[in-house]
């Protein structure tokens, strides 16, 4: 036998396996590119947040900030204004830069009570705004509650994110098929009641929704929730009456919450069918 033949079949072989496990270790880099940190200023807050190069940078960073990319009014680098559309590796943003952003200051009550008209023309403003009383100091909190129960309301604007509502807010029994994106950046106090709508699904921004007391998802046509849905509610989530709720037969759960630094709730873990545990559960 050819021992010289043979060795050098097997060494070519393995330098050209060597050499396509290679290229697809650099092809695997290109499709994913490492990631880096950038700060994002705002007039109120600024921000560290992971990117890539090729991610787009409006969306990057509305998604950050829990916003839309409409509510973006300006995003500069330097004296440079980022354009919609356009990624990190297009504008060379790399690890270490800085860009000061702008977003359009929250839409009123009174705001967010016409645009739900427009979308649904049976409304009245009178309707509306039936004994809801704004705040005088920021017109975007209502300082009780909101009882638009059986408004035959289909619609809701992007502007229900600006909102908060420091009683309860109640839409029961309405004709609401879908939620804007923004819903989750909604704040009540008391309870959140969705019962008695048409919802066949939530948007993944409802996991940051913040809910002093009870969520009511009761009676609509989830075949799925979010994983992230409860972590800021700080009262039990109500999902009878949906596909989801008969297949994991599950009507509720709650958070368990726990004093953390600076006397804020944190949560530590969920209580599903009374039994704690301390992940989140797989929905």
């Amino acid at each position: 036998m050819d021992y010289k033949k043979k060795y050098l079949k097997y060494k070519s072989k393995y330098l050209n396996t060597k050499k396509i496990l290679g290229g697809a270790k650099e092809s695997a880099l290109q499709r994913c590119p490492p990631s880096f940190i950038i700060t994002v200023a705002t007039d109120a807050e600024t921000r560290a947040i992971s990117a890539r190069p090729t991610d787009n940078v409006l969306d990057t960073i509305a998604t950050a900030f829990g916003r839309q990319v409409e509510d973006i009014e300006e995003a500069l680098l330097g004296d440079d204004a980022v354009q919609p559309g356009e990624s990190f590796q297009q504008w060379g943003i790399e690890d270490g830069a800085r860009l000061c952003v702008r977003f359009r200051a929250p839409k009123t009550f009174e705001e967010f009570v016409a645009e739900t008209i427009k979308l649904n023309p049976s409304l009245t403003r009178e309707g509306l705004m039936g004994g809801v009383e704004v705040d005088t100091e920021d017109a975007s909190r209502v300082k009780g509650d909101v009882n638009w129960s059986n408004k035959d309301i289909k619609k809701l604007p992007p502007s229900i994110g600006d909102l908060t509502v420091d009683g309860y807010l109640d839409l029961t029994f309405n004709d609401l098929e879908e939620l804007p994106e923004s819903f989750g950046n909604l704040i009540v106090g008391k309870n959140l009641n969705l019962a008695n709508n048409k919802l066949a699904s939530l948007p993944e921004s409802f996991g940051n929704l913040k809910v002093g007391e009870d969520l009511y998802l009761i009676n609509n046509l989830l075949a799925s929730i979010p994983e992230t849905l409860g972590s800021n509610v700080k009262g039990a989530v109500r999902i009878g009456g949906n596909e989801v709720a008969n297949r994991l037969k599950v009507n509720f759960f709650s958070g368990i919450w726990e004093e953390g630094k600076e006397g804020e709730d944190r949560l530590k873990g969920w209580r599903v069918r009374d039994v704690e545990g301390t992940t989140v559960p797989a929905w």
